[in-house]
């Protein structure tokens, strides 16, 4: 117990009253395993994708368990890719055994859309110079939350899905709205 992986070599002395053979030494090799350990796990995300990469040490043979958090079928691979159904926080855990032991590593990842297609509608479609107009936007997809920003070309901003706004002078005016999430 308490002994570092590798091989230890001894000699087993055994001594007897045979005056022809009083002591016979026995060579003895002992070789303890190292228990599984999880060096280092990193992942990459790429929508609702994630790329697990697992290194490990320990006497093999080294078994993998990879429960994803979400329900699915655990892994069996060092190094699985797994595509979440739902946007939403997940604990995968990783569990590495082999014959002396094991080890297991966990952390909570966060999981979002990114946002796509942003657009918006306006009302009344032709405003009179003073009239609050009323802006609403939307997105095509994006997991909440989201986060609003107008920008009008008077030099004002807003925020929120929903805004009212008036123009003080006649024209042409631009409009520019800005959605993001924790994906971007």
């Amino acid at each position: 117990t308490g002994l570092a992986g590798g091989v230890y070599n001894g000699n087993l002395v055994v001594t007897s009253n045979d005056p022809d053979t009083p002591e016979v030494t026995i060579p003895v090799t002992m070789t303890v395993l190292e228990p599984a350990a999880i060096v280092d796990v990193s992942y990459t995300v790429d929508g609702m994708e994630v790329a697990f990469d697992s290194t490990a040490s320990g006497a093999t043979p080294l078994t993998y368990a990879w429960n994803f958090g979400d329900g699915t079928p655990p892994s069996a691979v060092p190094d699985p890719t797994h595509v979440y159904a739902a946007t939403g926080c997940y604990t995968p855990t990783l569990t590495v055994t082999n014959g002396c032991g094991s080890d297991t590593w966990s952390e909570r990842i966060c999981l979002c859309e990114a946002v796509a297609g942003v657009n918006f509608t306006w009302v009344p479609a032709v405003p009179w110079v003073g009239e609050m107009i009323d802006f609403t936007g939307s997105i095509a997809a994006g997991s909440p939350p989201l986060v609003w920003r107008w920008n009008f070309d008077d030099g004002t901003t807003a925020s929120g899905k929903s805004v009212l706004h008036a123009f003080a002078t006649p024209g042409d005016h631009v409009v520019s709205l800005k959605v993001t999430n924790g994906c971007g």
